[in-house]
């Protein structure tokens, strides 16, 4: 039997979104392609395929591809931020508009602008948005700063907007951000429009830590929902004990309240012990990418509007 064709191989990996495995064995390349779950009596199981092919030259340069080889089950630890955007459900469909022109143009400009970030966009693996907000994935290696990327992130954010009023003359109010802050697994698929995205316990972790943090929150400062807000557990206490101590020491700057939310349990029943670290400073922000600077010579970057 003839190996199959490149183009007859592409079009068969169209429809790989999540490959588990891929070896060889004896003269032959062995693909395990992750299917579906089946739930045999109280326990689910994973439905694959292996598939063999002949090892040629060309199927391994094939395999070798780099939207094949993403598409290799490979999960890591993460920094992973969520963001959500304070009363979005509120508004009518031309005011969500509104408020995602916003929101992402600040994003933009606090993710790329060299005012703000040092080679930032080569700092983020991949953004998964949620509709209000989104899921920031971050390179590896960069866990210990994700409290000095959302504090950058919730500067940018607001300065972007007091800049748009600033030039339409007007003043008032501007949309608030609340943000979770974790490390825990991500890994990646290819989805069903083709694009990459983003899955894991992590984020289902970070999401519930935004839930639970806020309701913790509210419960002890009788219902308020407060904005500039992050939720974090033990995955970021130290870094965040450390940033609390770092903005305590700079001159004219009253440092976010470190803040112990207690236990609590989730829908799930899964048990956290939370904090929060807010009401996050509007214009200070940090250069991204590299550690905090010392103690005895400060350089955070306070933003202008």
């Amino acid at each position: 039997m003839s190996p199959p064709s490149i183009e007859d191989m592409s079009r068969l990996a169209e429809s790989w979104h999540q490959i588990l495995d891929i070896k060889e064995d004896g003269n032959d390349i062995v693909v395990t392609v992750s299917n579906a779950l089946i739930k045999e009596q109280t326990a689910w199981k994973i439905l694959s395929d292996a598939i063999r092919f002949p090892l040629t030259h060309e199927i391994i340069e094939f395999f070798q591809r780099p939207e094949i080889q993403a598409k290799i089950f490979s999960p890591s630890k993460r920094g992973i931020v969520l963001i959500d955007i304070a009363d979005y459900s509120k508004f009518d469909t031309r005011g969500q508009g509104a408020m995602l022109a916003a929101f992402h143009e600040g994003l933009k400009s606090g993710t790329f602008s060299s005012d703000l970030f040092s080679d930032g966009d080569k700092n983020i693996d991949l953004i998964v948005p949620t509709g209000d907000g989104c899921f920031v994935i971050l390179k590896e290696g960069l866990d210990e700063q994700i409290l000095q990327f959302i504090c950058s992130i919730h500067a940018g954010f607001y300065c972007h907007q007091k800049r748009i009023l600033k030039l339409a003359g007007k003043d008032g109010e501007v949309v608030g951000l609340r943000f979770a802050g974790h490390v825990g697994e991500v890994s990646f698929i290819t989805d069903s429009a083709g694009n990459r995205n983003a899955y894991g316990t992590g984020l289902n972790e970070a999401a519930r830590i935004l839930d639970l943090g806020r309701k913790l929150s509210m419960a002890s400062s009788k219902g308020t929902d407060s904005t500039g807000i992050v939720y974090f557990c033990d995955s970021v206490d130290a870094q965040a004990v450390f940033l609390n101590d770092y903005l305590s020491k700079l001159d004219n700057v009253n440092p976010p309240l470190l803040t112990d939310l207690g236990v609590g349990n989730d829908k799930h029943d899964f048990e956290y012990h939370l904090r929060s670290f807010g009401p996050l400073l509007n214009q200070v922000g940090f250069t991204f990418g590299k550690p905090l600077p010392q103690l005895r010579n400060p350089s955070p970057i306070f933003l202008k509007y």
